[in-house]
């Protein structure tokens, strides 16, 4: 099991398993092999699994799996991921317009740090991150940090 793992009642209908009170890229890992883990695992009653940067959101029917059961069940998971699978890692070019209409704040960005927009662009494009989620937004990707090669 990991370190420091918490079950948090989050309502009547979920849970919150969290794995850390940072945003780190090991933790994230942990989040996601947890997440493929419970996803593959089948349980009868979970709805849906939402993970963030450091934990994961289990929504579940009470009607159909009680609290003390899925808690059971998450911690048989977590303890059969003793060793965290690497991912192989994709990566994706995301086309990126800059400047006039698609990104009128570029010259304040550039400006704001004593850098040519040329210098902007070149630093934002010039490296890989990591994607720790996708959000509420349709393709608002959370990154962070970039990936080390």
């Amino acid at each position: 099991m990991y370190e420091n793992v918490r079950y948090i009642i989050a309502g009547d209908k979920a849970i919150i398993v969290e794995f850390g009170n940072s945003i780190s890229p090991e933790i994230n890992a942990k989040v996601r092999s947890m997440v493929k883990a419970i996803d593959e695992s089948n349980i009868i009653g979970i709805i849906d699994i939402v993970p963030t940067y450091r934990s994961i959101q289990i929504i579940y029917d009470p009607m159909v799996i009680d609290y003390k059961d899925l808690i059971d069940s998450l911690k048989e998971i977590e303890k059969s991921l003793s060793n965290i699978d690497s991912e192989e890692v994709r990566i994706i070019e995301i086309p990126t317009a800059y400047g006039g209409e698609y990104g009128p704040d570029i010259e304040f960005v550039a400006n704001h740090n004593n850098l040519t927009v040329e210098e902007v662009i070149k630093i934002h494009s010039s490296t890989d991150y990591l994607v720790y989620m996708l959000g509420f937004t349709p393709g608002f990707g959370y990154l962070g940090g970039w990936m080390k090669e």
